[in-house]
């Protein structure tokens, strides 16, 4: 049989990198309604204003077929400096479990990496903090961090959006990183293993007042899930999540890493926020979980 990751890497293979382009209206409503929910996210005039002209928003093609892509914007940041802010980026949901995610941020990073966007060092992006799955897919497999928390970032959407985000605020994490950086490019992150020997030598690493190196922040493992089981508990899982985080980030800590673990032999997943990150360390989550008590 073979193995899901030289099925993945044949799938790869077969992709054509290439920008997003006007003519990829339909296609890419397509892939947002069926990613998000979310019907002609944008209208024609939108679309061609966002992506005319535009080199630096990618599509992942499979012949005639538009299987992912990122629409990026060039913008200034308060300091001056350009940036490459990820605006959307979606996969279609019948390709979601191909690594097409990953792909499209090795794209992104490529722009950057590569000197396709002069001046550009930093890529930004944000994403539901409760949406495990791209929390693990910029935090963990694009090695990005994050020390922002927007309540609220999306007026409307709660009522507007698509199943995700229906009765849910629309709070985000966001996230940056500089692709060239030690950090993305040979960060050392611990192993499963490591980390559920922390959660279970540590047990108050969950505190967000233990003041500990490392503290661990629970996502659902599901959201989906979790909002059919209660709407209500849902909303109190991001507002709890929001105290925490925001509370974090205003003591200095910064979300660099997303863990599946097992405690008690229950899945369990988190966001792993580290006191002191710095990105031209690649070594510094690593030291930290070392130093911690009892390991």
């Amino acid at each position: 049989m073979r193995s899901m990751y030289k099925e993945t890497k044949e799938i790869h293979h077969q992709i054509l990198v290439r920008t997003l382009n006007p003519d990829d209206y339909d296609a890419w409503n397509a892939i947002a309604e069926s990613a998000w929910g979310i019907e002609n996210i944008n209208r024609p005039w939108d679309f061609t204003a966002l992506v005319k002209d535009n080199h630096v928003s990618v599509a992942l093609s499979d012949g005639d077929a538009v299987k992912g892509a990122s629409l990026n914007l060039l913008k200034i940041g308060n300091d001056g400096l350009p940036y490459l802010l990820v605006h959307m980026l979606a996969v279609h949901a019948h390709s979601q479990n191909d690594g097409l995610g990953k792909l499209l941020m090795d794209a992104n990073y490529a722009l950057i990496r590569e000197g396709k966007i002069a001046h550009t060092e930093i890529i930004k992006l944000t994403s539901d903090p409760m949406d495990s799955r791209n929390v693990r897919l910029y935090l963990h497999k694009c090695r990005m961090h994050a020390n922002v928390y927007i309540p609220e970032a999306y007026k409307g959407l709660e009522t507007e959006g698509g199943e995700k985000h229906l009765g849910l605020p629309a709070d985000r994490l966001y996230y940056q990183c500089c692709p060239s950086s030690p950090w993305v490019r040979q960060g050392i992150v611990p192993t499963q293993p490591d980390y559920a020997r922390l959660v279970s030598i540590v047990p108050d690493v969950h505190s967000v007042s233990s003041q500990k190196p490392i503290i661990l922040i629970e996502t659902p493992a599901d959201l989906i899930s979790l909002k059919n089981e209660s709407s209500e508990k849902a909303v109190a899982w991001r507002m709890s999540q929001r105290e925490q985080l925001s509370s974090l980030f205003n003591q200095g800590y910064t979300a660099v890493d997303h863990v599946m673990t097992r405690v008690n032999d229950v899945p369990r997943q988190h966001i792993v926020c580290l006191k002191g990150f710095n990105e031209h360390d690649p070594y510094c989550l690593i030291r930290a979980v070392q130093k911690m008590e009892g390991i």
